[in-house]
């Protein structure tokens, strides 16, 4: 995850952010849905844990980056709310990972990461038909 962070520093300059982000949900999703397909033994695990490390490890320091160049609020508000309603978010993750787990098995858990990584995608295109009453 590091890694990836540090390459998307290094590439938000060139590509713009919701361009950037847009591109690593996808990847991501496409990633998570293939863990259904891919993963028959251990080492593959591992080497595809790596690959959605890589891809997913942008995605939480950009959307705050992002909805604080969209918002045109003040940004130290805007960060103590994204930090508490999101962890609200991977919260609900989680509980819905461990009754899935619990239900019908650890694999069929991680259907919760496509899920959430396609209403990321659906929102960060939706973002651009919403119109914000911005301050002058």
């Amino acid at each position: 995850m590091v890694i990836g962070r540090i390459l998307t520093s290094k590439l938000a300059h060139k590509i713009k952010l919701k361009k950037l982000l847009l591109s690593f949900a996808v990847c991501s999703f496409i990633l998570s849905l293939l863990f259904f397909l891919i993963v028959p033994n251990l080492y593959l695990l591992f080497a595809f844990m790596l690959a959605m490390g890589f891809t997913i490890a942008c995605l939480w320091p950009s959307i705050q980056s992002y909805s604080c160049s969209v918002l045109n609020v003040d940004p130290t508000m805007l960060m103590i709310y994204i930090a508490c309603f999101g962890t609200t978010g991977y919260s609900t993750a989680t509980l819905f990972m461990g009754i899935i787990g619990d239900n019908w098995g650890l694999q069929s858990s991680f259907i919760i990461a496509p899920i959430y990584l396609g209403l990321l995608i659906i929102l960060l295109t939706l973002e651009g038909k919403i119109h914000f009453n911005k301050k002058s």
